[in-house]
């Protein structure tokens, strides 16, 4: 039986969000996919609106792989009532359908700083412009990709006991989910749960 829980509800409510009807209904301004509950961008928009949230200019960098094109990068911050976070988000030929890699890059960072802000997160709330999986129902992760991969590598290396077999070892069956997370909580300043995080992948703790 599909059933929405409490605080996705709460939260439906105090934004005045539509609710899906089913688990297969897309429509609603939150949709499921599995376990979590993804936000419509534009309904992540009205509640920066609704709260307030004040986006800075991000840094923009131009990604590129093997010297070639790869996509863009962005590091931005938002602020709350005094509070001010930073967070990054990425478009790249992997992770992006559509060509429009700058908007869509600039949508991820301010619905990424929403949901930060506002600990949303916390309640298994995502947006559907995070990744374009989510346009789709998976059926199963995927590896990670080359672009995470060398992300991983040049947050590890200046590491305390850096071992790069541990590391290739894990790279080996690391799931894209799995590396998106790790690299979520290394940009959030998390470093040793980040850290942590990932050498349990070796030991089998996942």
């Amino acid at each position: 039986m599909f059933k929405i829980p409490e605080p996705i509800t709460k939260v439906a409510e105090k934004y005045k969000l539509s609710l899906p009807k089913s688990a297969s209904d897309k429509n609603a301004d939150i949709w499921c996919v599995g376990k979590n509950f993804i936000l419509k961008h534009d309904a992540l928009t009205r509640i920066a609106k609704v709260e307030g949230i004040i986006f800075h200019q991000p840094q923009i960098t131009e990604i590129k792989s093997d010297n070639k094109y790869h996509g863009f990068m962005m590091i931005g911050e938002a602020e709350l009532d005094g509070m001010k976070i930073w967070t990054t988000a990425d478009s790249t030929k992997e992770n992006t359908m559509a060509k429009y890699y700058v908007n869509m890059c600039e949508k991820r960072l301010r619905d990424r700083l929403t949901l930060k802000l506002l600990d949303l997160y916390e309640y298994g709330l995502y947006s559907d412009v995070e990744a374009e999986d989510f346009k789709k129902q998976p059926v199963e992760d995927k590896p990670m990709t080359k672009y995470q991969a060398t992300q991983l590598v040049e947050i590890l290396k200046p590491q305390l006991n850096y071992d790069k077999d541990i590391v290739k070892a894990i790279f080996k069956d690391l799931s894209h989910s799995d590396a998106l997370d790790i690299l979520d909580h290394f940009h959030s300043g998390k470093i040793e749960e980040a850290l942590d995080n990932f050498y349990k992948l070796h030991k089998g703790e996942k």
